[in-house]
């Protein structure tokens, strides 16, 4: 996930954190999971969720679990400032 804020809003942004739950093969690889982001602009805030779970009609429990262990995990980590 990129997101992109002109220079020229630059000074207003505030708040810049991320955080990432893979939950592919073991737990690791990460073609499957989520991330976000999240800042304040101008004093508004905004958070960016995305998410990458199994496919397939008959796979919502799991869709479902996978969801509740990813934002457990992206919740966890507290959603780490950057650097």
């Amino acid at each position: 996930m990129v997101c992109f804020i002109h220079r020229r809003h630059g000074k207003f942004l505030k708040g810049v954190q991320t955080s990432y739950k893979a939950t592919g093969v073991g737990g690791y690889v990460g073609n499957k999971g989520g991330l976000c982001i999240s800042f304040a602009l101008y004093e508004k805030h905004f958070l960016f969720i995305n998410l990458h779970l199994k496919s397939g009609a008959f796979k919502a429990a799991e869709r479902t679990a996978m969801f509740t262990r990813i934002m457990r995990g992206i919740m966890a980590d507290k959603l780490e400032p950057d650097a």
